[in-house]
């Protein structure tokens, strides 16, 4: 009934779409004449030589060959044929074109001899790709979708939804395999690899289905299933799924079986969840209304209608004879012994298509308009049919199962589908579930395939989020990398592979990622290694030995520099503290007190800020400690040198303001300097990873001038301080610590040397570290040598701390020294009230 529903179609083309169309050949008549080539090409190629002999045809309604024989192998036959051919052709009228055939073997061989003759020729359900060669066949048209656009739009299905382990059944009559090739050479596109294929022919008997159902059944990864060919062929092998309850398969099909309706009817539980193509219909609906009215007495220009029905009644054991006089066909026989010509495929549409497209070519050639065609001349149309050729090669319309048709340049048309999904529906006349085909998406070949996937019904009723698997291998989550498998066949390589963990430092954010990406800009892998964090910077660790060291020793530093200032403060006026010059001991202990913020900002996080004021605050301290040490030892230094030789007059150099001057000078050249390079090249902090997810902040002290300026400074001042504790170690140590001056100067001397390269050299904690342990050491050694000595007299040697002595001390120094006489007594009392 399929088969006879496309004759009924070409005849609603003619009658109602073409001479039933008022502007389309106004004035005009086209008439048409089927043939049934029973599956043979012979009788093909008669049916179409006798027409091109007898030059033109009439519509004849009775040819036809018996329906009962299938084959035609003698040449009575053929002759018997060319008989009934010609007895049926009257008024002769010129030849348009030919439309067929529905096999693919016959079609392309009809081909070679309509383009050898100039003779257009359109197919409606042509898919040979051979076809588009327009050297071969220039003049063969096809109104179907090719099997390139078929298999395009399927492999658009299985590449939205990342399926590349599919099995592809393919049901056709011939033994070609140019399905197989184009199927390939798309699904390479794709990275789509075919991991079980089939070929079904009409001769195939049933143990060749069975056998491929069950390798189907048992192929746990391949969950998607292409199903393609002709709806006779696949409607026996989903037949036969049902049969083996082959469920759990989501299929996907071409328009041939999608909207058949015996094909719906299968077990919903095998075909639910299935997603396929249909063309896109826009008035398939007057069609379907017309094969409604159709009944026994308005429908004789098909006699294939008529006789099919009185041979289902017969076997129903209906009178035909009671139905045809009655006319009338009820809608129960209808649904129950020809659904299939009751429910519209889209075969049926391109016979339209193929119709018009000839109609309207004429139309164009004619030059017609609205209301008037120019007359035919039947001769000349004949003698000039290669024009006719181009209006066709050329024709735009408005058809039935798109908006607007043309012809490409390879004579194939151009298509849009309608995206499908067979879902399962419960039915409460019948209390069963049964199959709804619904419209989730469409595809065109301008903007491809659009589908909502929140539509779509899987087998099973499983929801559109639970999405079938079909895979060669497991995805590679994020945190790790996709590997080719090298043991896989070479054409299943890019679907079958390994799932490696990121390295070191590097991660996957997505799935199925080819390569790791190496984490930058001082971030670190999270423990899943999907994504690149920021580093945990760098904190002390207030709970460490560190901090309990560097809190003692503050609370001893506090000890110590609070005693100093209270000794030193009681004790101002005694021998012991004026002859140590109290003014500059006061500015000692004022530089001292600075390692107590000097160190506390060793501790602040590093920032631009912080690096910069931490290196001047620093030079400062030390700068300052390592100036007033040198001042105060070289004033005592040329103090007792005075009393030894009295020609020295270096009164002005040993007072105390022109002292304070140096220093500040001093200061103020070196940190001029210093700033000006700050200001040219400031130290900047920057970000430096030192351990797998720690980063710390680190000032750019190496490569700074400033800083190599304050360094120098304090350098050149240690190696000064060193030369004249040196020459003044053997003066008087009750009152001027000479020897203590010495060794201070020493041990800070050989701590610097050790000590710098070190903090230059280290960052972070161990920097910090050597900072805070230089500050708090320079600070405890100037405490220590300079003030200890002085609490020890003040306390424990009360006796020693007067005038007299310190008197004595200097008068002893010069006899040793110089031997002069007790005359220097004098001076040198000066001395010790000056100094």
């Amino acid at each position: 009934m399929e088969n006879i529903q496309l004759t009924q179609a070409l005849i609603y083309a003619v009658d109602k779409m073409i001479n039933g169309n008022p502007t389309l050949l106004p004035g005009l008549k086209v008439g048409f004449t089927v043939a049934d080539s029973c599956s043979s090409s012979k009788l093909a190629m008669a049916a179409l030589s006798t027409s091109l002999l007898l030059s033109n045809w009439k519509y004849a309604n009775e040819l036809q060959c018996n329906m009962h024989a299938r084959t035609f192998n003698s040449d009575i036959n053929i002759n018997q044929y060319l008989e009934d051919v010609h007895s049926n052709l009257i008024n002769r009228s010129p030849l348009l074109g030919v439309v067929g055939e529905k096999q693919d073997d016959i079609t392309t061989l009809l081909a070679s001899y309509t383009s050898s003759l100039k003779l257009p020729q359109i197919s409606y359900n042509s898919f040979n790709s051979i076809l588009n060669n327009r050297r071969l066949y220039p003049d063969f048209y096809r109104t179907s979708p090719s099997v390139n656009i078929q298999i395009q739009v399927i492999s658009d299905i299985v590449a939205r939804f990342k399926w590349n382990w599919i099995s592809v059944i393919v049901a056709t009559a011939n033994k070609d395999d140019y399905i197989w090739q184009n199927l390939g050479l798309i699904s390479l596109q794709h990275n789509v690899c075919i991991h079980y294929k089939a070929i079904i022919y009409d001769s195939s008997n049933t143990s060749d289905i069975v056998r491929i159902i069950s390798t189907l059944k048992n192929s746990s990864r391949s969950n998607v299933i292409a199903l393609v060919g002709e709806e006779n062929i696949i409607y026996r092998v989903l037949k036969e799924a049902e049969n083996q309850s082959l469920t759990g398969k989501t299929w996907i099909g071409s328009y041939s079986w999608f909207d058949s309706a015996r094909i719906m009817n299968i077990s919903v539980d095998v075909i639910g969840g299935a997603l396929g193509v249909r063309l896109k219909r826009n008035s398939l609906d007057e069609f379907t209304a017309y094969l409604n009215q159709l009944d026994l007495c308005n429908n004789k220009q098909n006699p294939w209608f008529i006789q099919a029905w009185r041979e289902k009644l017969y076997s129903e054991g209906i009178s035909s004879q009671n139905l045809t006089n009655r006319c009338k066909i009820d809608n129960e026989l209808k649904n129950r012994l020809a659904p299939t010509f009751y429910s519209v495929k889209s075969i049926s549409a391109f016979v339209m298509d193929a119709v018009l497209a000839l109609a309207y070519a004429l139309h164009n050639q004619l030059g017609c308009n609205k209301t008037y065609c120019p007359a035919m001349d039947s001769n000349q149309f004949q003698k000039d049919h290669q024009l006719y050729n181009q209006f066709v090669k050329n024709v735009t319309f408005k058809i039935a199962s798109n908006h607007h048709f043309h012809f490409r340049s390879d004579g194939s048309s151009h298509s849009s589908f309608d995206i499908m999904n067979l879902k399962s529906i419960y039915d409460p006349n019948t209390t069963t579930y049964k199959i709804s085909p619904s419209v989730i998406g469409s595809w065109n070949e301008k903007s491809r395939l659009s589908i909502n996937e929140h539509d779509i019904q899987w087998n099973g009723n499983k929801p559109w989020f639970q999405k079938p698997i079909s895979q060669c291998s497991d995805n590679c989550q994020p945190g790790y990398y996709l590997k080719k498998d090298v043991n896989a066949t070479s054409l299943h390589r890019n679907c079958c592979w390994l799932c490696l963990p990121c390295q070191h430092q590097s991660i996957s954010s997505i799935t199925n990622q080819y390569n790791c990406i190496k984490c930058t800009n001082f971030t670190f892998a999270n423990g899943n290694k999907t994504d690149c964090i920021e580093g945990n910077i760098e904190h002390l660790n207030w709970r460490g030995p560190f901090a309990i060291i560097y809190f003692s020793l503050v609370a001893l530093y506090v000890i110590l520099l609070v005693l100093s200032w209270t000794v030193i403060t009681l004790n101002r006026h005694t021998p012991v503290v004026k002859g140590s010059n109290v003014i500059l001991l006061y500015l000692l202990l004022l530089f001292a007190t600075l390692c107590l913020p000097v160190t506390v900002l060793d501790l602040f996080p590093n920032t631009d800020i912080i690096c910069n004021t931490r290196i001047f605050v620093v030079g400062f301290y030390h700068i300052g400690l390592q100036t007033i040490v040198m001042v105060k030892t070289f004033q005592i230094w040329l103090i007792f040198r005075q009393s030894v030789n009295p020609a020295l007059k270096l009164s002005k150099i040993t007072h105390t303001k022109y002292q304070i001057i140096f220093i500040i000078t001093t200061m103020l050249i070196v940190f001029g300097i210093a700033v000006g390079l700050g200001f040219y090249k400031p130290i900047i902090s920057q970000k430096q990873i030192y351990s797998q997810d720690q980063i710390r902040l680190v000032c750019t002290y190496y490569n700074s001038p400033a800083v190599m300026v304050m360094f120098s400074a304090v350098g050149v001042l240690e190696i000064v301080n060193f030369v004249i504790a040196f020459k003044a170690r053997s003066l008087p140590d009750n009152f001027n610590e000479a020897k203590f001056i010495f060794i201070s100067t020493l041990l800070l001397f050989f701590a610097s040397l050790t000590t710098t390269p070190v903090y230059l050299s280290t960052t972070g904690e161990i920097q910090m570290i050597i900072a805070i342990l230089t500050t708090f050491t320079a600070g405890i050694v100037f405490l220590s040598c300079y003030f200890i000595p002085k609490m020890y007299i003040i306390f424990f040697q009360p006796q020693l701390n007067t005038r007299a002595v310190a008197v004595a001390s200097v008068t002893n120094f010069t006899f040793k020294n110089d031997g002069f006489s007790t005359s220097h007594t004098n001076n040198d009392r000066d001395i010790v009230q000056e100094n």
